[in-house]
């Protein structure tokens, strides 16, 4: 049985966890039992409420984590600088 299928959102409409409502997402959140197992999972994504954090929060809770470890924090892919994207 994997974290997903003891959610306690599953069988919601997942538009809620993408569709600027994360007040209400956040609801099922916050009485979810698997909420650390599908926070961990998000902490890549760039979309969506995971774990009960919007990309935003995830971002500064990734940032804290590389502080505390004493590196930096990605928080976006870095774009390659080929010849046909290079600043001018």
């Amino acid at each position: 049985m994997t974290w997903r299928s003891r959610a306690g959102c599953l069988g919601v409409d997942t538009g809620i966890f993408y569709d600027g409502l994360p007040g209400l997402a956040k609801k099922f959140c916050a009485r979810c039992p698997v909420r650390a197992e599908c926070l961990v999972e998000g902490m890549t994504e760039r979309y969506g409420i995971w774990g009960g954090y919007t990309p935003d929060e995830r971002a500064l809770l990734r940032r804290k984590q590389a502080i505390k470890e004493g590196r930096r924090a990605v928080t976006r892919r870095p774009v390659s600088l080929t010849e046909g994207n290079k600043p001018k």
